[in-house]
């Protein structure tokens, strides 16, 4: 480790360009000497390791979605998570029914749409058609 003190605002730039935590942040800066670059990548490769330890985690919670459009096609859709207190979240909600809607369109939009979401930042899933 490096005696390197890194400033309030290179932990806020940092953490905003990240999400990671402060003290995250204060170790990967101090980790690489200032350099954004390098903390970037130290946070990265760790949240890695970190995704890697919740691999074995089963998602016991979560809820079902029902969409039925036009009175003709319907859908319903399971999305699980760890705990019931994400699945109460109004944003899990959200998230559950974007998918029910997402579902019920035809194949190519779907498809395009299912590239978006995955772009906009939404949460990390897989989609399975």
């Amino acid at each position: 480790m490096s005696d390197y003190a890194a400033t309030a605002a290179e932990v806020k730039a940092l953490r905003e360009a990240t999400g990671a935590g402060i003290m995250e942040c204060k170790n990967a800066l101090r980790e690489s000497g200032g350099d954004q670059d390098a903390a970037v990548k130290l946070l990265r490769e760790r949240g890695i390791a970190k995704s890697g330890k919740r691999a074995d985690r089963t998602t016991t919670e979560g809820l079902i979605e029902a969409y039925v459009h036009g009175g003709r096609i319907g859908v319903l859709v399971e999305i699980g998570c760890e705990t019931d207190f994400v699945a109460g979240t109004d944003e899990f909600k959200t998230f559950a029914h974007e998918i029910a809607l997402l579902q019920q369109r035809d194949p190519v939009e779907r498809e395009r749409d299912a590239v978006t979401l995955r772009n906009g930042h939404a949460p990390s899933c897989q989609l399975f058609f």
